[in-house]
């Protein structure tokens, strides 16, 4: 009889240990997920032509042409530049399609903008 009711309890524990070290991890719910990632600084703008509307930027990592990136002025979004031509690392050209650019602005790749 003692040696049933121990292996009994000896089982029980096993089969509680194991339940407890599987069981998977609450779910997040989705409203609590952020909906947009932080923008990532990726270069700084170097050159601009205004007259021709467009820009050089040096960068680390190199968009893909036709990708949109935002160039920021004190924390503020001032223009938006579309990747359109010669890149060669660590530069790439850029038309302007909104605001006005300056030397030294912040260029910023947003991950995920749009997901709402």
């Amino acid at each position: 009889m003692k040696k049933a009711s121990l292996f009994s309890i000896a089982f029980l524990a096993i089969i509680l240990a194991a339940c407890r070290s599987t069981a998977p991890a609450p779910a997040t719910p989705a409203a609590a997920l952020p909906r947009t990632a932080a923008p990532l600084d990726i270069g700084v703008v170097v050159h601009v032509n205004e007259r021709m509307g467009y820009a050089i930027v040096r960068c680390a990592v190199l968009p893909s042409t036709g990708e949109e990136v935002k160039i920021y002025r004190n924390d503020k979004e001032a223009a938006r530049l579309r990747i359109s031509g010669p890149q060669r690392r660590p530069y790439f050209s850029a038309d302007v399609t909104s605001g006005r650019p300056r030397r030294g602005d912040r260029v910023r790749q947003v991950v995920n903008e749009g997901v709402k």
